[in-house]
């Protein structure tokens, strides 16, 4: 693991800091850290009696406005995380700390927006397009799935994809080539989104558009709507998700790893859900 120092999106040097807290399900899963209560019987003399949560900080970038965890997850806390990403195991665990985890994760599973991004596709894509879906999950909301010619998936969970998609590893996956690259909602939960980034940009050097999808928290919402500027100092706890885009994050992100934004918009999905969308092509072509 590391520690932030600079901004993870646009580089800048001197991001504002504020104390947080890792989520208790997050930390137990990833780090090991239980749920503990200090009592008397610890014997700490300077330590007060009660609940312990890990500690952590939430960072925000002037320059881009973006929020981020301070902690930064080492392969070794992604994969403990994420292994069988919500099956038997992570679910009962994360009922334990968050009680009806399930009845929600279950409601989610049902929903697709997989035509919603379809549409931001009209005529320019093959009428077969060539898919890679990263972090695709089973391929459940894969888009062009049922018209694709290939349909690629690679991701962390392990678990078995849907017909018509095919799961593969990362390596097979760099050396491909396709006419569409989809990363949907996996840049909030990585620590290093930028490297993930500059791998797949040569993809998109070999033809591929990049779609991107990542949530538009609605803390970055009412900060971009010019409420006071202190309010990012309220984020005090960190989930899954270790990173909040501003738009201006995300386009950051997206330049330095050579690629170049064709278009960012925001999609509104429900009142309180909102995402933000760019469609990304090779900066030199």
């Amino acid at each position: 693991m590391e520690i932030a120092r600079r901004c993870i999106y646009c580089d800048h040097d001197a991001p504002e800091s504020s104390p947080a807290i890792i989520m208790p399900f997050v930390a137990h899963r990833a780090l090991g850290y239980a749920a503990v209560e200090i009592t008397p019987d610890w014997g700490l003399r300077d330590v007060p009696v009660g609940p312990c949560q890990a500690r952590c900080n939430t960072l925000h970038c002037p320059r881009c406005g973006g929020l981020f965890m301070d902690l930064r997850f080492g392969e070794p806390e992604l994969s403990a995380l994420y292994a069988d990403y919500r099956g038997p195991a992570y679910t009962a665990l994360r009922e334990r700390y968050e009680p009806g985890y399930v009845q929600r994760n279950e409601a989610l599973g049902r929903l697709s927006h997989a035509m919603a991004v379809e549409s931001q596709f009209r005529g320019r894509l093959p009428d077969r397009p060539r898919i890679l879906d990263w972090g695709g999950d089973d391929g459940r909301n894969t888009p062009f799935r049922i018209t694709a010619d290939c349909c690629h998936i690679v991701d962390i969970s392990g678990k078995e994809t849907l017909p018509g998609t095919q799961a593969i590893t990362p390596a097979l996956a760099l050396a491909g080539d396709y006419d569409l690259v989809v990363l949907s909602h996996v840049l909030e939960h990585l620590s290093s989104p930028i490297s993930l980034l500059e791998k797949i940009a040569p993809l998109t050097g070999r033809g591929a558009l990049l779609y991107i999808e990542v949530p538009y928290e609605k803390l970055m919402g009412e900060l971009a709507r010019g409420n006071t500027s202190a309010l990012w100092q309220s984020k005090r706890h960190w989930h899954e998700h270790v990173n909040f885009f501003s738009r201006a994050a995300l386009e950051a992100l997206i330049t330095r790893a050579g690629l170049d934004v064709k278009q960012l918009v925001e999609r509104q999905d429900s009142p309180e859900s909102s995402v933000l969308c760019a469609i990304c092509s090779n900066a030199t072509a």
